[in-house]
């Protein structure tokens, strides 16, 4: 791998041969440097994040030195920062036909395919490179690797070589808290948990660890320790904005939403223009009825971003909470406008239009939510009632029918299918789908009797039906 320039020059010498370069650059002049400083010019403006200078200098520099094999790795190196790979690929495989075992053309031809996103060659360059490299620096460069495939967002390649650079020394707290990460983008919730309490156990004031640790804790639904890992990172660093925000997201989850406001206020203190931060402290507040200050919030997000959907879908679920119907068919249309593949905006549409009797426009509402998501069980009995309502009880029962084919085992739509088919005379048809109903979910068996109030004698008959299933 490459030296560091200091290797070659004083720190003296460094900053003349930097200032002589700006010079050049600024004249547009050019100026004699052998090809030992050029590379060290070079390497200093990629370092700075200079690319267009670095491959200006490397232009240069291979005039007055053609066909160096050094600066042409330069060269392919600017390429794979400008995330060129075919750029550099074209100079990288001529200087690998010239010099296979030339570590650095190795390992960047590994950078180069990652780019590329041909994982599976990759790691055959990476793995040649730490053949070539042999046991020197050895868990640098697997760590150097694995950190390629997390930035590529390739976490079982990276935790491959994590797992090496682990082997070789297990008290790496980089190496230990990149493990963790990996396995929590992989879904392996209990092995990066433990990862992070061993990289805890080095660093017991590392806020990101806890900040982690709590997230993963917030996957898995165990809100208790989740909470307490939020406030151990939010004890070390006050100012941990997300910290308070996915605390906020735990209590929201167990419905407590008193202290899940505590916390996005404290987080709106920190991020005071988050949409999503004004969005979900809107839902808070709905959820307690305090609806004026859910609309507030709504209202806020949509002056940050008049594009928030969200927001203005928030704003409708206030104003139906309110029987404000009219101004929440303002708001959800608004949504719609916005998002037109959400099919929980059609269907609330569709339930607003029901409850001003548009039944026609309601029935097409739902039809398009269902068109989007066939799987909502909602969607169906929400379609089903509406014919039901103006006693299309075949309709009605045919619409279920549909539903059942799409959605396997859902005891209310079962219970309102039984209900409607007793309704149409097809009390035999109408059991069937009760015991399948009973099966799933017992204590929703009332849906039924909700529905389903015309003949005593047969309300009686599914009431001892009930007992002879128990």
């Amino acid at each position: 791998m490459d030296e560091e320039h200091d290797f070659y020059l004083s720190k003296e010498e460094y900053s003349q041969i930097i200032e002589k370069c700006e010079h050049m650059l600024a004249t547009k002049t050019e100026i004699y440097f052998d090809v030992h400083e050029f590379t060290e010019l070079v390497d200093f403006y990629i370092d700075d994040g200079k690319l267009n200078k670095a491959y200006t200098v490397v232009s240069i520099a291979l005039k007055q030195h053609p066909h160096n094999s050094e600066l042409d790795l330069k060269r392919a190196k600017i390429h794979i920062e400008r995330n060129d790979a075919d750029s550099a690929l074209s100079i990288l495989k001529n200087l690998y036909t010239l010099e296979p075992d030339n570590s650095d053309v190795v390992f960047l031809m590994g950078m180069a395919y990652s780019i590329q996103e041909k994982f599976s060659k990759a790691v055959t360059f990476f793995n040649t490179f730490i053949e070539n490299e042999g046991d020197e620096e050895l868990e640098e460069h697997y760590y150097t690797i694995a950190i390629n495939f997390i930035n590529n967002h390739q976490y079982k390649h990276a935790l491959f070589f994590l797992k090496q650079a682990y082997a070789i020394n297990n008290e790496n707290s980089l190496v230990v808290y990149d493990l963790a990460f990996c396995y929590e983008k992989m879904g392996k919730y209990k092995k990066s948990i433990q990862l992070y309490a061993h990289y805890i156990e080095q660093d017991p004031y590392s806020e990101n660890a806890w900040y982690n640790m709590g997230v993963i804790y917030s996957e898995i639904e165990d809100f208790d320790k989740a909470i307490e890992a939020f406030d151990f990172a939010i004890a070390i660093d006050e100012s941990f904005s997300s910290a308070y925000f996915n605390k906020g997201n735990c209590y929201a989850s167990r419905n407590r939403h008193d202290q899940a406001i505590e916390m996005y206020q404290e987080y709106l203190k920190l991020e005071p223009d988050s949409i999503l931060g004004h969005v979900y402290i809107g839902e808070s507040f709905d959820k307690t009825k305090d609806y004026e200050q859910a609309e507030a919030h709504y209202i806020q997000a949509t002056e940050i971003d008049s594009d928030c959907v969200e927001a203005w879908f928030g704003l409708c679920m206030v104003s139906l909470n309110q029987s404000e119907i009219l101004t929440a068919i303002k708001y959800v249309e608004k949504a719609i406008e916005l998002n037109s593949t959400n099919e929980h905006y059609w269907l609330t549409y569709g339930i607003l239009l029901k409850d001003r009797e548009l039944f026609e426009e309601a029935i097409g509402s739902i039809k398009k939510a269902i068109e989007i998501n066939k799987t909502v069980p909602e969607s169906w009995i929400e379609l089903a009632d509406i014919y039901y309502s103006n006693n299309l009880f075949e309709e009605a029962t045919e619409v279920l029918r549909e539903g059942n084919k799409h959605i396997a085992d859902n005891a209310p739509l079962l219970y309102t299918l039984s209900a409607y088919l007793t309704y149409t005379g097809n009390v035999e048809l109408a059991k069937e789908y009760f015991i399948q109903a009973f099966t799933e979910n017992q204590e929703e068996s009332s849906t039924f009797f909700d529905l389903y109030n015309k003949e005593e004698q047969i309300i009686t008959q599914f009431n001892h039906f009930i007992q002879k299933i128990l």
